[in-house]
């Protein structure tokens, strides 16, 4: 039997932003929620290895410099349709909410569909001595965004800390990209002393 698609939009009224996740669950009320999205943001701060994944969703970093009570989900179902339809969709909807003045949170807006390519693959945790310098200190200025701050502080204050964590103190200290978003966030975001789930 062939899932539906749903599509959970993701809002925030007051900063009007927005993110739309694609999802084939049969009840996305139930796991693809506001609640839900930020047990996986804080999750992201873990500093584990597997948290890694959530620690490069822009979503997901960006609620957790939010309020849970300023986010709203909207499920609109597709039914059972391809993926051409999907994408479609997708970008229906990304058309319409910026029309409407919202920002959408995803660098790279386009809809993600499971293609089974890494099926059956063993995961492997992403090291930031392995990455090149510039690769994280781009990653570094994207979780920066993520926290709202602000382009003078971001130009002044990446190159170092990308560079600190391949070669620096903070290399003994972030060695993930989990641990680099969590010392990124710790240091950047002002609800960094707050719990995000």
């Amino acid at each position: 039997m062939e899932q539906k698609t749903t599509f959970a939009i993701f809002k925030n009224e007051k900063l009007k932003l927005f993110h739309i996740w694609n999802t084939k669950q049969e009840n996305p009320e139930v796991n693809v929620n506001v609640v839900n999205a930020f047990s996986k943001a804080s999750y992201a701060l873990s500093g584990k290895d597997a948290g890694q994944c959530a620690a490069t969703t822009s979503f997901l970093r960006v609620i957790s410099s939010t309020k849970k009570e300023d986010w709203d989900v909207e499920y609109v179902e597709l039914g059972v349709v391809d993926k051409n339809i999907v994408r479609t969709e997708y970008e229906q909807w990304i058309q319409v909410l910026t029309e409407l003045g919202y920002i959408c949170i995803t660098r790279d807006p386009k809809v993600r569909i499971q293609s089974g390519k890494y099926a059956g693959r063993k995961w492997k945790a992403t090291i930031i001595q392995n990455l090149s310098t510039q690769k994280v200190i781009k990653h570094v200025e994207n979780m920066m965004k993520d926290c709202f701050v602000k382009d003078d502080i971001i130009k002044s204050d990446a190159s170092s800390i990308g560079f600190g964590a391949v070669y620096g103190k903070l290399s003994n200290d972030v060695k993930n990209i989990s641990e680099l978003w969590s010392y990124v966030f710790n240091q950047y975001s002002e609800y960094a002393d707050k719990d995000v789930a």
